[in-house]
């Protein structure tokens, strides 16, 4: 997969070469799992309660 960013055109020949390298980081959050959630004001009205 090529993406060109530039405004001009870019044609690729047979027997062309191109190398690309996307470096990302992939951060994995540490999950904690619980019995209970403490109770909070948002979640008093339940789905659908926001009025919108």
């Amino acid at each position: 997969m090529l993406f060109n960013h530039s405004e001009a055109d870019f044609a690729m020949k047979p027997g062309g070469h191109i190398a690309q390298m996307i470096l990302q980081v992939i951060a994995t959050p540490k999950v904690a799992e619980v019995e209970d959630l403490d109770a909070t004001v948002r979640g008093e009205g339940e789905f659908g309660s926001t009025g919108v």
